[in-house]
């Protein structure tokens, strides 16, 4: 009996061996070469979940951040004084000036008196005088590390100073040979530059809102300190050398910049194209991609607003001691609140 199951077991091996006969080495290369072939399929299955995965990482991650910007806003909007002060007075501004028809075009002003190449020119005079006393400063052997506040004030002392009678000589060359251009200075316009000035102020401050608000809805991260000058003065306000920055910052500064962005190429802009609104919103861009690098991009978004205020004022007034109020009050108004907040 125990025969019969080997002769069993010998006759299934034979069978199965037969059957096997026709494959060979065919059957082992096919499967040798389906096994390599689906080697680098799986590596790159594997490499696609990979990267899905850190998508959703990503995803999830920037979902978190929006997520958190939009309580952060609604704490703001919900709890700040400060966010509903300004949004109902620039609200109650607008509308003001709206109801008044201040804000359609204004007037043109004068200023054919001088071709545009002029106008041009005399900006570019105001910023070259600026930029050579800042390189004779730094020749002389002034530092330019941003970490030596005495260099800083020194250069921007240098800087403004210079910007300062270029600005008072051209100014009054301009206003007595354009006397309907708007460039004399008139003392008697002071106190309505200063209503202005904190008129525009809320305005700016909403623009301000809504920019840092985009910025973190979009992931990023803010400082509320958005210009480099501001920064300085806040991290060295103990400092004396803090106050001759600060005067330039509040007082010479408007001054040139207003001469030569509003009283110069606000000027040519308007002698070149023939309207109000056109050169405003020009040299309103210049002005703001000249303070490219001095914040971030959100900090720009105010200057711009800013920036159509004072020209717009300027063409509604006729009168350059507006726009350079208003830009004191500003300055002066951004500074004060950074050392009460600090």
């Amino acid at each position: 009996m125990a025969s019969r199951p080997r002769a069993i077991s010998s006759r299934l091996c034979a069978t199965i061996s037969a059957s096997t006969a026709g494959v060979g080495w065919w059957g082992v290369g096919s499967i040798a070469a389906i096994v390599g072939l689906a080697a680098p399929c799986r590596a790159q299955g594997a490499a696609a979940d990979r990267a899905s995965q850190a998508a959703e990482s990503a995803l999830d991650t920037a979902q978190a951040a929006g997520a958190e910007a939009i309580r952060e806003a609604q704490h703001t909007v919900s709890s700040d004084p400060w966010f509903w002060g300004n949004l109902l007075a620039a609200s109650f501004i607008l509308i003001v000036l709206l109801g008044k028809g201040l804000l359609g075009p204004p007037p043109a002003r004068r200023v054919a008196d001088h071709p545009t190449f002029i106008w041009f020119a005399c900006a570019g005079l105001i910023f070259l005088v600026q930029q050579i006393s800042i390189a004779m400063t730094i020749a002389s052997g002034v530092s330019t590390s941003p970490d030596d506040l005495r260099s800083l004030a020194i250069l921007g002392a240098a800087g403004g100073l210079s910007g300062l009678a270029a600005s008072a000589v051209l100014g009054r060359l301009l206003a007595a040979s354009a006397p309907s251009a708007g460039l004399s200075f008139k003392p008697r316009d002071l106190p309505l530059a200063i209503v202005l000035g904190l008129c525009v102020f809320p305005l700016t401050q909403c623009a301000s809102f809504a920019a840092v608000a985009l910025h973190r809805l979009s992931g990023g991260t803010y400082n509320h300190i958005a210009h480099e000058s501001l920064q300085t003065i806040l991290d060295h306000r103990t400092d004396p050398w803090t106050w001759a920055l600060g005067l330039v910052a509040v007082v010479i500064a408007p001054i040139v910049e207003e001469t030569l962005y509003r009283g110069c190429l606000q000027s040519a802009f308007l002698r070149l194209t023939g309207r109000p609104r056109a050169s405003i919103v020009f040299s309103a861009a210049v002005f703001t991609l000249a303070h490219v690098g001095v914040g971030p991009w959100y900090g720009l978004v105010p200057i711009f607003v800013l920036s159509l205020g004072l020209g717009l004022a300027f063409e509604r007034t006729r009168s350059l001691a507006v726009p350079i109020g208003m830009h004191v009050v500003f300055n002066a108004a951004n500074v004060a609140l950074a050392l009460a907040g600090a």
